[in-house]
């Protein structure tokens, strides 16, 4: 909407945000990314799945429930298969993020929004395996105190970007 008010102020009428490519012409958008982004291109060749995955999908973007959805799979108490399903799900989505970027398919609100559902996601899997782990060492606590985890900055805001880092605080009573 933003970019579509700025793009109307310059007399250009408003700019068409699209949701996906066609099979067609995605494999020269993605070779266009490609040659843009390092990032893109480095992912795209240790994990050429991916890429695969993104070109069925018509570089489609990811909701909240895609992303919850590639962690559901790992089973509880696996901290390694965590942290690699973790990696694995922020490869995918900025690869998938900086395509639909780079090919004029993603507004900034997605980007901003997909990105801070990014960091939710993993930190609540994260706190939630680490809440897990503690309990089956300890229990559960008398009172039912859990830990709680709070984004400040851009991730408070709802705002983070493919370049941010995350703030949190820690609390526990």
């Amino acid at each position: 909407r933003r970019v579509s008010r700025y793009c109307n102020g310059w007399g250009h009428g408003p700019l068409v945000m699209i949701d996906r490519l066609s099979p067609e012409s995605f494999p020269a958008a993605f070779e266009r990314t490609l040659r843009l982004s390092p990032f893109a291109r480095r992912t795209a060749a240790a994990r050429p799945h991916l890429a695969q995955a993104l070109a069925a999908s018509g570089a489609a973007p990811l909701s909240r429930a895609d992303l919850e959805a590639a962690l559901a799979g790992v089973p509880p108490g696996d901290l390694a298969a965590l942290a690699s399903a973790m990696r694995e799900l922020r490869a995918r989505a900025m690869l998938t993020l900086i395509h639909r970027d780079l090919a004029g398919l993603a507004s900034l609100d997605e980007v901003v929004s997909t990105v801070t559902a990014l960091a939710e996601t993993t930190i609540g899997a994260a706190v939630a395996a680490a809440h897990a782990e503690a309990a089956a060492q300890h229990g559960e606590p008398a009172r039912g105190e859990r830990l709680l985890v709070v984004g400040m900055g851009k991730l408070g805001g709802g705002e983070l970007n493919v370049s941010s880092d995350v703030d949190l605080v820690f609390l526990h009573a």
